[in-house]
């Protein structure tokens, strides 16, 4: 009769597991290492509400109902804007990389789900709704960023949903600039920032909005 080496390997690894046994104290009573079975542990986690929320259903012609969207206020406290820190004010955004090509922040580069985020070329990046890429169906960087002590919110739509936006299947990213005072006859804000290593940062706007 002919035994490969292959079947004769099986048995003497059947014949050895047979004195195998585990670790624990009741087939080695005399081990020297302790076990012990831990309790279940139970996490829970909540979104805070006043950092992060979501679009409503319906706004305007566009359906959000079902879809992956996120909101982000632009005055979060925990977010560094007169530092043009901009990815601090996207810390809510689930899935989004990012980084900054200069040390002014002008330039903000953002991918979503694994894309390249080199001048957010995989993001349809907008502006009150109008788009700021370059070339939608060509070469679709994105060269400018508004400074985000201008925005109100920043709105993210993620995933196959924003491709009703555009051809960028990364996510579509809309910075919703502030609107102007409606009780005043002209309103101004200005901000004065500075820090360490020479740090000045002034942000100054100056607004109108007629009543209708």
């Amino acid at each position: 009769m002919k035994i490969s080496y292959k079947n004769v390997a099986l048995i003497m690894f059947s014949a050895y597991t047979n004195f195998c046994y585990a670790q624990n104290n009741i087939a080695h009573p005399n081990d020297t290492i302790p076990t012990n079975i831990l309790d279940s542990v139970i996490v829970n986690a909540y979104i805070r509400s006043k950092d992060a929320t979501y679009l409503p259903d319906v706004q305007g012609m566009n359906i959000f109902a079902g879809k992956k969207n996120t909101i982000s206020f632009s005055d979060n406290r925990s977010a560094k804007l007169p530092q043009n820190l901009t990815r601090t004010a996207f810390t809510q955004m689930p899935r989004l990389t990012m980084w900054h090509m200069d040390g002014a922040g002008t330039q903000v580069n953002i991918g979503s789900r694994s894309t390249d985020s080199h001048r957010s070329i995989e993001m349809n990046m907008r502006q009150n709704g109008y788009n700021t890429n370059s070339d939608m169906f060509g070469y679709p960087e994105d060269h400018y960023t508004p400074p985000m002590q201008g925005i109100q919110e920043v709105q993210l739509v993620r995933g196959s949903a924003a491709l009703q936006f555009g051809s960028q299947f990364g996510g579509i990213m809309n910075y919703m600039m502030k609107e102007g005072d409606r009780s005043k006859p002209i309103a101004v804000e200005s901000e004065q920032t500075t820090g360490s290593n020479n740090l000045f940062n002034s942000y100054n706007a100056l607004g109108h909005k007629r009543k209708t």
